[in-house]
């Protein structure tokens, strides 16, 4: 290989290896919730923080306090002697109702009816947690507290 050649494919290999260590920092500072400008990073903590202390039925306080001990929301339930099968119901029943809402605004801009919006948001709450096991575990990227399927 000629020296340019080299002095090439090592830069890329620098280049790649940066670019690497960038991506790892970043999980390893907490994940891709400290990927953005500070603002979106601050709006998303705070979102969850509201989040689960809505669900938990405590304060954004408390949450904050389990947060920086480390702890996850179903470490949080199960400290505060919370099931964690109603935080389960909780979220499907707020998912349900954001569903509502975002199928309003397709019936109310025209781009179906309601009678399909009803029809959808069936078919979707008879499909909710019957996948696959392990197809949305936490190990393969799916958020919040595991299924019943993946106790």
């Amino acid at each position: 290989m000629k020296k340019k050649e080299k002095l090439i494919v090592y830069s890329i290999v620098a280049v790649a290896g940066i670019a690497f260590l960038g991506t790892s920092s970043v999980y390893a500072m907490g994940g891709p919730m400290w990927r953005g400008t500070p603002e979106e990073m601050i709006s998303r903590q705070s979102t969850m923080f509201s989040q689960h202390a809505e669900l938990l039925g405590i304060s954004v306080d408390e949450v904050k306090e389990y947060w920086a001990e480390g702890k996850n929301i179903r470490e949080i339930a199960e400290a505060k002697g919370i099931d964690i099968k109603d935080i389960q119901s909780k979220i499907r029943e707020k998912r349900k109702t954001e569903m509502k809402e975002r199928l309003q605004v397709f019936v109310d801009n025209g781009v179906i009816t309601q009678a399909q919006a009803e029809r959808r948001l069936e078919i979707m709450q008879n499909h909710e947690g019957k996948f696959p096991e392990g197809i949305f575990s936490r190990e393969n990227g799916r958020r919040g507290p595991p299924l019943e399927t993946e106790k």
